[in-house]
């Protein structure tokens, strides 16, 4: 009896160092960083440099309404998307800037939709940061906490007297008095702040079923009708990178911190459930709840390619 007591005893380790050896092996591995890019898009993993994309030069065909007849010229993406250079005025928070036009915006013909000195509130499409002020309604001390340091992180990027770069889908696309559109910055406009701020780790993104459904069907196109098909990939790698990296918020050596992209969405008080607005570029290797789907995801399409 004592001899079986002594092999049992000896047995037990083995037994419980077996469970997460097991567990180990049946997680998931991220994609995202071995997907490769093909056609026009530069390496996924040099998002630093995706405002490159937009001087691809190309003809399109356009009404001229003066002479009343489609004509062809020759453009690129910055101007297809009527482009307007600013100075960085003040942010009120991650993802609101005011900014005073340096040039007019971009137009084939007739009169700009913004001309030079304009004062444009922008709210940056493609991310959603998290709440430091609201109207009329006092926020939660702690996502205030946090959003006030993503704040601090977009001012440091992109500080007030920054030129930067904005371009819209359409300049009629306002939220609340703000135009909708995305910010690029550094040297030759390089950097786009959705971009990266999602790879630092201070946000997650707010992307509508509407643009995943339209990269799924525009990715493969030769020239990409809207901002969201060129940005989409970058905008994955971005935000998985920050997760698998420990980047920003997710950097658990911070007092303030969030152990996963799940946590970080309850941080969202004012706005409820995030998440469901970033699994259309999550990495299924961080979907911890079991909610992406091969409909619903873009790695289902860049793993076909």
């Amino acid at each position: 009896m004592n001899k079986l007591k002594k092999l049992l005893l000896l047995g037990t380790p083995f037994v419980c160092l077996s469970v997460p050896v097991l567990a180990v092996s049946c997680q998931k591995k991220p994609v995202y960083n071995s997907v490769k890019a093909t056609g026009e898009y530069i390496p996924f993993n040099e998002y630093s440099r995706v405002g490159n994309l937009f001087d691809r030069k190309f003809s399109k065909t356009i009404f001229d309404r003066i002479q009343d007849k489609d004509i062809t010229v020759e453009t690129n993406y910055w101007e297809q998307f009527s482009y307007i250079d600013c100075e960085v005025i003040s942010w009120a928070d991650g993802d609101t800037v005011t900014v005073r036009s340096i040039t007019p915006s971009f137009t084939y013909f007739g009169t700009p939709a913004r001309g030079k000195g304009s004062i444009i509130k922008v709210r940056i499409s493609s991310i959603d940061t998290l709440e430091e002020h609201l109207p009329n309604t006092e926020v939660d001390p702690n996502e205030k906490a946090f959003a006030e340091i993503d704040h601090a992180f977009a001012e440091s990027i992109c500080p007030k007297g920054s030129i930067v770069r904005l371009i819209t889908n359409n300049w009629a696309d306002n939220s609340h008095d703000r135009s909708v559109g995305e910010i690029f910055f550094g040297e030759n406009f390089e950097k786009c702040f959705s971009v990266e701020m999602l790879a630092n780790g201070y946000t997650l993104a707010r992307l509508e079923k509407t643009v995943f459904n339209s990269f799924k069907a525009n990715h493969n196109l030769d020239i990409k009708p809207s901002i969201s098909d060129l940005l989409f990939p970058y905008l994955a790698y971005g935000i998985n990178y920050a997760i698998d990296n420990k980047k920003g918020f997710y950097d658990q050596t911070k007092e303030k911190h969030f152990k996963s992209p799940q946590e970080f969405s309850n941080m969202y008080k004012a706005h409820g459930d995030m998440l469901s607005h970033s699994l259309t570029i999550l990495d299924p290797a961080f979907d911890k709840e079991g909610k992406i789907t091969p409909e619903n995801n873009i790695y289902s399409i860049l793993t076909k390619d």
